[in-house]
């Protein structure tokens, strides 16, 4: 009996994690401006200090009002990402929660996925709205170069390739 109680602990645990793993967004999409869109990365690393765009020779060729012009924006960028994250991991937890009660309050369940749906829809808005002010600022020939042999589309874009 003790065996067939942990077991089904051991179930329940594993259910409940997928469940918060899914509430996150764990689902390997890459994102452009920092992370996967599991939101747990996005936005890190490259993004603050030295990135791979910082040491890419056709950025470093742009005048230096334009460099600072990116770093800037980035900055902002990722400060703005930083908050909108937090708050989406915020909402997964609670989802977890909610998702994890008995029995499941459906409509807070999805009153909650709804609210993570609309963040994650912010997040990437602010994601396009910054990739085309850095084209405004960089150009069309010098955006082409800094992105030529990248792969691109969702998933492709390698972790060293983030900016």
């Amino acid at each position: 009996m003790k065996r067939i109680a942990g077991m089904a602990l051991i179930a329940l645990l594993a259910a409940a994690l997928s469940g918060a793993a899914f509430a996150q967004g764990h689902h390997g999409h890459e994102g452009w401006m920092g992370g996967e869109m599991d939101h747990d990365k996005m936005m890190g690393g490259g993004m603050m200090g030295a990135g791979p765009m910082d040491s890419h020779p056709v950025f470093a060729r742009l005048p230096a009002d334009k460099r600072e012009q990116v770093r800037s924006l980035r900055v902002e960028a990722m400060q703005t990402m930083i908050a909108k994250r937090a708050d989406m991991q915020s909402k997964s937890l609670s989802l977890g929660e909610v998702m994890r009660k008995f029995p499941l309050d459906q409509a807070a369940a999805k009153k909650l996925n709804d609210a993570i749906a609309q963040t994650r829809s912010e997040m990437f808005s602010l994601r396009i709205n910054t990739m085309a002010r850095v084209q405004q600022i960089v150009g069309k020939e010098a955006w082409e170069q800094l992105h030529q042999g990248m792969p691109h589309g969702p998933g492709m874009m390698p972790r060293e390739g983030r900016w």
